[in-house]
């Protein structure tokens, strides 16, 4: 019955992979840029947004968003979390291709007192590599000691690897060069 459920599901588009995982070749007679230009092109994109290019080994680039960089302190808590997602490039000259992989890392940590004189100490880390699609949104609030909450005392943050991938994908793409994702970089 699961897979039933599952296979409707995928078929109605609602637990596809997406656009980001599928191979895109240019449309067009698109003569391709050299590999120095598409990587220069690619770095631009960093003045755009939060994004930070980071040159990797030969042929590699990877582009890092730090979507959230979290920390509070309660009378009860210090407590924060760090998520990383990274876009690794790697450049086949030959055959005018970028191979496209993901990595999403995750830490928390948190140090705390539990009612009475116990401090406990607890963290957590989680990577994956591979294609990501998803989205994820979150806020947070604290309160004063009144119990009352103020809109600046909200933070939110919020992002979708697909809208974050399709600038990178246009620009591949209008540089000639076509869009390969892997689970496993060559």
């Amino acid at each position: 019955m699961c897979f039933i459920l599952c296979a409707v599901l995928f078929v109605a588009g609602i637990f596809s992979i997406g656009e980001t995982a599928s191979i895109r070749r240019p449309t067009g007679d698109i003569p391709p840029a050299s590999m120095d230009e598409l990587i220069r092109r690619l770095r631009e994109l960093s003045v755009v947004g939060p994004v930070e290019a980071v040159s990797g080994r030969k042929n590699t680039l990877v582009l890092r968003w730090n979507f959230l960089n979290a920390r509070w302190f309660s009378p009860a808590e210090i407590a924060g979390e760090h998520k990383v997602w990274e876009m690794h490039l790697r450049f086949d000259d030959a055959k005018h291709a970028v191979y496209v992989s993901d990595e999403k890392r995750t830490a928390r940590i948190a140090i705390g007192v539990d009612g009475g004189t116990n401090i406990s100490f607890s963290g957590a880390f989680s990577l994956f590599k591979g294609i990501i699609n998803e989205s994820e949104h979150g806020f947070g609030t604290w309160f004063d000691a009144m119990r009352s909450a103020d809109k600046d005392r909200i933070i939110a943050y919020g992002y979708s690897t697909g809208i974050i991938k399709r600038p990178v994908r246009e620009i591949i793409l209008t540089a000639g060069w076509s869009w390969e994702p892997r689970v496993f970089l060559p």
